[in-house]
Formats: structure tokens, sequence, C-alpha cells
């Protein structure tokens, strides 16, 4: 457990071992101070540095990246990729070799190895500052910790034991977490707490305590879960000690970072693909929205309104709760292909792929399906497999295949202006068709 505090002489303090049941001081460290000139910010200006003298390898490489006030970092990249490494160089745990770290503000962080020590859970939490019960029992609640205290014999005062043997690996990881929210810091460094917890918990932890309770503070999140990334202001890629990829979400997946990288379940899950048979699985409308359970109520039905669903879903029994048949027999063909373009705008998926996706729709629906890609999905890439030349035409490019092979590839009205060529031969063959 780590904490560098603003006081009057700027302190680094780490916590290496107890004496005592008391932390050890082991180090200290220059900190620059908060002022009204000087927000909490992070900066690294081409940071190299190395765990062991006699590496060939720096395990980080020229690492530059700013994190100002309030801002939320994603921070991934594959296993040791150098995550950790560049939380510890911000915490001045590991010397820079060349370059410059700056950091403005009081830091705490949370290892993504949960660390307890002999004691109730009380004094786990509060770590030695001023109790404070409706402060203490905020944290609690963001931590999602209150059902596990109440079942413990003398609740938060029930002690924990050695290594917190009474605690489950969740509640360690809940317990660490609540101790760096409980210490009011203006920096929070959080590698990968998010790991130790199951969906549910996990999803509680980012939105009520990470997103919403530590609202304005900076946040910088190592996680391979790209549900979570996703909702980050900024996103920085790691692989083999260098940024490989910076920026927005949808800016990291289609900018060219290979996302075999990273965890390969979540990243389908940034993608959507709709087919000329959209299948539904049984259970409800809702769990066919939104599998893993991430979105609240008010989010589902804007998603249903953007495609137009809203009032056919108003009219079911149950409505969310309306089961789905097999396959979404129950459905037709257009309107499980709106189900499916209302979850991939629900999860704000930026890779959208339609295999012939409005083959076998009537024309409105089609229409429908077409004004949705270009209204609701501007920010993410959509990848159309189409014989309907007319609803790609505005396309910002277009591969031709035939037999296998990429005949033409360019812009749709460049292509046209080859009068001889592939696709200009098709368009010329459907408007023949049509007039006929």
């Amino acid at each position: 457990m780590f904490f560098k505090n603003q006081r009057k002489r700027s302190d680094f303090v780490r916590i290496d071992s107890f004496k005592n049941e008391k932390p050890v001081l082991v180090g200290a460290r220059k900190l620059e101070p908060i002022t009204d000139n000087h927000l909490p910010k992070v900066t690294l200006e081409k940071v190299s540095c190395s765990w062991s003298k006699t590496s060939e390898l720096p395990s980080l490489q020229n690492v530059s990246l700013e994190v100002a006030d309030g801002q939320l970092m994603g921070l991934t990249g594959p296993v040791g990729s150098g995550k950790t490494t560049l939380l510890l160089s911000i915490l001045g745990e590991l010397p820079v070799s060349s370059g410059r770290v700056s950091c403005i503000g009081k830091i705490a962080f949370v290892s993504q190895i949960p660390w307890v020590y002999s004691g109730t859970v009380r004094e786990n939490i509060v770590f030695g500052r001023r109790f404070v019960a409706e402060k203490f029992n905020e944290v609690v609640m963001v931590c999602d910790l209150e059902k596990d205290i109440k079942r413990f014999p003398k609740g938060d005062l029930t002690e924990i034991g050695q290594r917190g043997v009474i605690l489950s690996g969740g509640q360690r990881a809940r317990v660490s977490l609540a101790r760096a929210i409980y210490s009011d810091a203006d920096i929070y460094l959080l590698d990968d707490p998010l790991s130790a917890v199951d969906a549910k918990v996990g999803k509680h932890l980012f939105e009520r305590c990470i997103k919403e309770f530590l609202s304005g503070r900076i946040r910088i999140l190592a996680t391979h879960q790209l549900q979570f990334l996703k909702r980050t202001d900024s996103i920085v890629v790691l692989e083999n000690g260098s940024v490989v990829g910076k920026g927005t979400y949808g800016q990291v997946i289609i900018d060219g970072i290979d996302i075999t990288h990273l965890n390969l379940q979540a990243a389908r899950r940034s993608m959507a693909v709709i087919t000329q048979d959209p299948v539904l699985f049984s259970g409800s409308l809702r769990k066919n929205l939104d599998p893993f359970s991430l979105y609240q109520d008010h989010d589902l039905w804007r998603a249903l309104e953007d495609v137009q669903l809203k009032s056919l879903v108003q009219q079911l029994p149950a409505q969310l709760e309306y089961k789905s048949k097999e396959s979404g027999n129950n459905f037709s063909v257009g309107e499980r292909q709106l189900v499916c373009l209302a979850r991939a705008l629900l999860q704000k998926s930026k890779i959208i792929i339609l295999d012939e996706a409005t083959a076998n729709v009537d024309f409105k629906t089609d229409r429908l399906i077409q004004d949705v890609i270009r209204n609701r999905f501007k920010d993410s890439t959509v990848i159309t497999i189409a014989h309907r030349l007319n609803t790609i035409t505005d396309y910002d490019r277009m591969v031709v295949m035939d037999e296998g092979r990429v005949v033409e590839f360019d812009r749709p009205d460049v292509l046209l202006q080859n009068k001889e060529g592939f696709f200009a031969r098709l368009v010329h063959m459907q408007n023949v068709m049509a007039a006929h």
C-alpha cells in the first residue's frame, strides 16, 4: 500500500512492514504541492526505466503521457507489457534511467494483490486516520462491502485475522480499495482491482466507486476488461514496455492496435455482427440487449427508441422481461435485426459487421436500418457485405470481390468513373433490372 502525501514537507510514504502494528516509514521524496495555479496532474516525459541494471531491455521505453485533473485513463496491454511498472514509476518505486516523471497531488495506489493486516475491518480501512462514521459508511457502500460487514459477527469491528484469513479474495480486494478511497487522495493508481471480483461486483465498483465517487480525481486504471475501458476518458496501450496506442476507445481499437494481445472474449464484445438471419437467444428481451447486466433500464429504452422499437416493446406483455423463444422466432427477421442493432448501440460497439443484414427485409425496414447505421454509428467502423448496392454507394471505401479475389478497392465515386470496372457494371446491371 502506498500513499504520497502533500503535507508541510511533501512526504512520500511507503508502508513496508509493521512493528507493534504501526506503519513504518522507509522512504521519502519531494512532491510538488497543489496550488491555485497547479492542479493535480501526472506527467511522464520520454521515461525509460528498468528493474535490473543488467537488463538489456528497459522495463519502460520512452513512455510519454499526461493525465489532468478529473480524468479517468485506462491502461491496458498483454501480460508483462509494463502496466504495473508504469504505475510504480509514477510512485517513484522504480528508478528512472532517462526522462522525467512529475506528479502534483496526493497519490493512493491499489495493488493488484490485495494487502490487509491483522486488525479489524474498520482499522484496515481507516488506517490510522480519524474515524468519521458518515464518510466511512459511504466508502463501505461504494466499495460494495455493506452486506459483507453485516454478516461479520462484530460488523466492522470484526478481527480479520493474520493476512485477512477470514476474508475471501474479493473481500480483501474491496477492503484494499476502500482504504485507498478513505485516504482522500488526489490521484488514484488502480492496478487491476476489478480482476478479483465477479462481474456484478466489478460493475458496481466501476460505476459507483471509480466513476461516480472518485469523479473529479485523477484515476489511472490498469485493466484487461474492455467493458470498462470503453467508458474511460482515454486509453494507453502498452506492449513490451512501449506505448503502442493512445487515444479514446474507438481510436485505440481501429487505429492499428493488434487486438490479439488483448483479452479475446472482451475484444469480441467491442464488435457487433448482424447477419442475414439474426438470432436471438432464449430468455428475456433484457438479456438479449444486455447479456452482462451492465446497463440501467433507461439505457435500454434509449437504445430501443433509437432503432424505433420502443413503442413495439412497450406493447409487449412484461415489456423488457418479455421472453424470446428459441432463435427469437416470435420476432420477425427485421425486428431481430433491430434488436441486434440496439444491442450494438447499447454496448457502443466500435466495429459493426453487417453480413447481408437487409437482404431479407422490406424496403422500409432496410431504410430504417441504414438510417440507424448512418446516424447512430458515426464514431464506429462499419463493414457491410451487401448485394443491394444502393445502400452502400455513400460508404467511404468499397472492396469488390470476384471468385475469392479483391478485384477493386477505392471510393465508390472513383470506382463508378471506370465504366468497364466490376463495380460500375454491377451498378448498371441493377439499374437496368430496377427499370424493368
